[in-house]
């Protein structure tokens, strides 16, 4: 898909291209957001565009010779530094030294030279500290182009040296694309969306997986357990390679619930489910129902942190918990 498929995208793309014509754009561009959004394929097509031969308003031609290559990442001044840093908080600070001392040569071909760098938050301070310097007194006609997931961890001395887009996609675009590349309803749509932490491409490949229907037969399964006080039934539906994702669900309804109660009905995510909703707010105390959530929780929890750890016995432990509130 071309970045035209992806709009939210447009916009920054745009502003990027416009700078770099006015002469102004900074050597330092992080861009970030709180979900996926596909900003390796915004950094893709500037990078393409600055390197094309044969580029033309806002678009790159595809078919020179630095765009083939960029695209195969093998164009000779193009670094892509996560590529050779897949476990950054492993790798020294004199490895990254040696990347980094590698922009300062003149280009191999052509006259610009553009740095890829992804997860840069997942760097320890001297990491950190080594690119610092670079981005202080970048070598000419050099670009970085970072990024990262949103979060506290990057250092601000390191953000401070970048000029910082952060992507937000509103929740009618993120319908409006969906409807156009899937069969769903708006609220369909806006379900998947939602479950996915607003992220319209994780939303999409739920709903090519068909997980919302999945989800939907768990949420019945989960009702007859609660009306028959027999959670170990639930084991097998629990207990698959997206137990993860399940045990989210159980806990996405179950707070569902707490809005049913407090009458809260605006905010109800699985909007597909309200009769369920209802059925288990009848049958469960709010007490009750916080700590289900509070079980589920944890046991994600400890599956997600503890490594090694028997997934069957701590979810059978958890169903068994519940059977005793």
């Amino acid at each position: 898909m071309s970045i035209n498929n992806y709009p939210w995208l447009n916009e920054i793309y745009k502003n990027v291209i416009r700078q770099y014509k006015k002469n102004i754009l900074h050597h330092a561009i992080l861009i970030e957001s709180f979900y996926k959004v596909k900003k390796k394929k915004l950094i893709l097509e500037i990078t393409k565009w600055l390197l094309c031969k044969k580029k033309k308003y806002y678009k790159s031609c595809n078919i020179c010779a630095n765009c083939k290559l960029v695209m195969s990442n093998n164009y000779p001044d193009l670094y892509l530094i996560k590529e050779k840093l897949d476990n950054l908080k492993k790798t020294g600070v004199n490895e990254i030294r040696k990347i980094i001392n590698n922009i300062y040569y003149k280009p191999q071909y052509g006259k610009k030279k553009i740095v890829w760098l992804f997860k840069v938050s997942n760097m320890n301070k001297f990491q950190i500290n080594s690119l610092l310097k670079v981005l202080e007194e970048p070598p000419k006609n050099t670009w970085f182009f970072i990024s990262d997931i949103k979060n506290n961890k990057l250092l601000e001395t390191f953000r401070s040296r970048c000029l910082v887009y952060t992507i937000i996609v509103p929740i009618n675009i993120s319908i409006k694309w969906l409807n156009k590349y899937t069969n769903y309803n708006n609220e369909q749509c806006f379900i998947a969306i939602k479950l996915n932490n607003n992220s319209p491409i994780d939303a999409k490949k739920e709903i090519n997986n068909f997980l919302l229907e999945k989800r939907f037969f768990l949420y019945q399964k989960f009702l007859f357990s609660i009306k028959k006080n027999d959670f170990v039934s639930l084991f097998d539906h629990l207990n698959s390679k997206n137990v993860i994702q399940n045990i989210l669900w159980i806990c996405f309804l179950l707070l569902d619930v707490i809005k049913y109660k407090l009458n809260c009905l605006n905010f109800i995510l699985n909007k597909d489910c309200k009769n369920i909703i209802y059925n288990i707010s009848k049958i469960y105390s709010y007490r009750k129902v916080v700590e289900i959530i509070n079980i589920f929780f944890k046991c994600r929890y400890n599956i997600i942190n503890i490594p090694n750890i028997n997934t069957e016995l701590l979810i059978i432990d958890s169903l068994i918990k519940c059977e005793k509130f």
